[in-house]
């Protein structure tokens, strides 16, 4: 999740111009426009927020033009010769900041994982059944993938049970 914080000072002439190009910046890139905004001179605003200049855009506490905070900066910014950030700047920092988060496409991939160990727990389950040297190395192959439950009291049981009792194979 983006953290956009916006610090500006009320009576800055360029603040207006900067928010409405912060928002165009969003809707460019497809994007939730969100974003905390902070009066420099607020009683509530972080020690952090009066280090900048206004405006200034920080993306996840990092100034869009690189600029180190000051102890004192009281004062206007200039962004390549101009009193408000480029929405292609803005934009382009967002996209960096939003592409630096891992995808949440993953997830397909988490639950392929987990659909591939079908095949390896089927086989598990026959050799559970044929042969009993094989216990402890089922045992930690069914543990390794969260099912070393099976290999305790009822679930155990109930197939050693019915291959004695029967002479049934899987």
């Amino acid at each position: 999740m983006l953290n956009v914080e916006f610090i500006f000072d009320k009576d800055c002439p360029n603040v207006k111009a900067s928010r409405a190009n912060l928002m165009k910046a969003f809707s460019n890139i497809n994007l939730n426009a969100r974003w905390k905004e902070w009066d420099r001179n607020s009683d509530v605003a972080p020690v952090y927020v009066k280090k900048h200049g206004s405006p200034t855009i920080l993306i996840n506490g990092v100034d869009i033009m690189g600029v180190e905070p000051e102890s004192d900066a009281n004062c206007c910014r200039l962004y390549e010769g101009s009193g408000i950030p480029s929405i292609e700047l803005i934009s382009s920092k967002l996209m960096e900041a939003a592409n630096s988060f891992p995808s949440k496409k993953s997830k397909v991939f988490d639950f392929l994982g987990i659909v591939s160990t079908g095949p390896v727990l089927g086989v598990a389950f026959l050799a559970k059944a044929a042969c009993p040297l094989c216990y402890p190395a089922i045992a930690d192959i069914l543990s390794s993938v969260g099912l070393g439950f099976l290999f305790e009291g009822y679930y155990f049981n109930s197939v050693v049970f019915r291959n004695n009792y029967f002479r049934a194979w899987f």
